[in-house]
């Protein structure tokens, strides 16, 4: 009886234990305004993103020859482009598009970095030679010339500029990973998780990975903003998502030409990429801090 009591008790206080936790870091975000405004906003861009084919109030592909460069209205909130097309419409739905490249190529790139910066961090030694002078060679490449190579490689279209904006990404992830895990992986939890026998893929994941979260959140929100602002440069290129499929960059992009007569063509994709990025790393500061155990308040 009393050993049932017991497992009772262990298996009901893990989960109390987790929420208090989870409860805790919401706590210490909430008290940082400018991480609830960044985080209000980012779920406004994602709501648009997934239901903008819903609330757009025009078709994004319909053509008007006849409402060619109208300037913002009550008809138009952000205007025309060149072939009378609403630009409100197009940005709403170009919203899931540009939202896919961020987030999509900060998930490959965390995942291989994770995986890369690791073994190379916590092994050290010959295995961190061999991968650290392979990504010197990688980052001797501009990351704009990596990023057309991959994408004239993969082919056009969304996943090929996904894939390669992720790929592109993998090294400098790597070395972020690398550099924190040598600060703790001679740490005493470390040593104690060793002298244990705790395997070594259960020490990386359990005892060092989520000591190092702070910097790993810090580069996610600002690999989104770098990865939109890639494909934007992709796109320029014609590298990126291809017409008639909007997308934030190649629509910024594409009023290049008209910038002096018909500014609000490039002037409404830019602010919206840069209200994207601000609302993103406001997020990802309130984050970092809430996550921090050494901010904890």
């Amino acid at each position: 009886m009393t050993e049932e009591k017991t497992i009772g008790i262990g298996v009901s206080e893990a989960p109390a234990k987790k929420q208090s936790q989870f409860l805790a870091v919401l706590k210490r975000l909430s008290r940082r305004p400018t991480a609830v405004v960044g985080g209000a906003l980012f779920l406004v861009i994602v709501f648009c993103a997934i239901f903008g084919d819903l609330i757009a109030p025009y078709n994004y592909n319909q053509i008007n020859m006849r409402e060619v460069y109208e300037t913002p209205s009550l008809r138009h909130l952000f205007g025309t482009d060149q072939l009378g097309r609403d630009i409100f419409s197009r940005m709403l739905v170009g919203a899931k598009y540009t939202l896919s490249i961020g987030i999509g190529s900060q998930i490959i790139a965390l995942t291989g970095g994770l995986i890369v910066g690791s073994c190379a961090g916590f092994f050290g030694q010959t295995v961190d030679n061999i991968i650290m002078r392979i990504l010197d060679v990688i980052q001797s490449i501009p990351g704009m010339i990596m990023n057309i190579v991959l994408a004239a490689v993969l082919g056009l279209g969304l996943t090929p500029c996904i894939l390669a904006m992720g790929i592109g990404g993998i090294s400098g992830t790597s070395r972020m990973v690398r550099g924190n895990i040598l600060k703790i992986r001679k740490s005493e939890f470390v040593d104690a998780a060793t002298s244990i026998n705790c395997s070594t893929p259960r020490i990386i994941a359990k005892h060092v990975l989520p000591n190092i979260l702070s910097p790993i959140i810090i580069s996610v929100t600002g690999g989104i903003g770098g990865g939109i602002m890639g494909a934007s440069g992709l796109s320029y290129l014609g590298l990126g998502v291809q017409p008639p499929h909007p997308e934030w960059g190649a629509m910024l992009s594409g009023g290049k030409d008209v910038i002096q007569t018909y500014p609000h063509v490039c002037l409404m994709p830019g602010l919206v990429i840069a209200v994207t990025m601000l609302s993103i790393n406001l997020m990802g500061d309130g984050l970092r801090d809430a996550l921090d155990p050494k901010l904890k308040k």
